[in-house]
């Protein structure tokens, strides 16, 4: 995530939940629309961030828990490091399963905000149909 600025600017936390219910709130009252073309475009890239993001995590499954290593002092203590540094708050599976958690709920969103682009059209033409009606 080089060049990445934190959500919050120091512990390293790259998702924010508020930020995510936020974007699903505005697309279910209107606060921006795209047209179904525009959002299966950008539903249909977050998904393939999102199986990326589920292949890396099945890839680094073996960082679930400390890796076996020798019994010796160092052994003991580059298995912790590569395991906290996998995992802590900062960390890579971390931060790639809060991304499992919040990629649907963009996805989401987006045709949320379709839908509502939609019916915003179908309304607005039904009405410009009835100030003038046809032959």
């Amino acid at each position: 995530m080089s060049g990445t600025t934190p959500i919050d600017g120091q512990s390293g936390v790259f998702w924010d939940s508020l930020a995510s219910a936020n974007f699903i709130e505005a697309a279910a009252t209107g606060g921006f629309t795209l047209t179904s073309d525009h959002a299966e475009s950008l539903a249909n890239e977050l998904q393939a961030g999102l199986d990326t993001v589920n292949k890396v995590l099945e890839n680094t499954a073996m960082l679930e828990q400390p890796p076996p290593m020798t019994a010796s002092p160092a052994g003991l203590f580059v298995s912790k490091v590569m395991y906290d540094t996998a995992n802590d708050g900062q960390g890579m599976r971390t931060q790639l399963m809060k991304a499992k958690e919040e990629l649907p709920k963009y996805i989401e969103a987006l045709r949320v905000a379709a839908k509502r682009y939609r019916e915003t059209e179908h309304a607005t033409t039904a009405e410009i149909n009835s100030l003038h009606p046809g032959p």
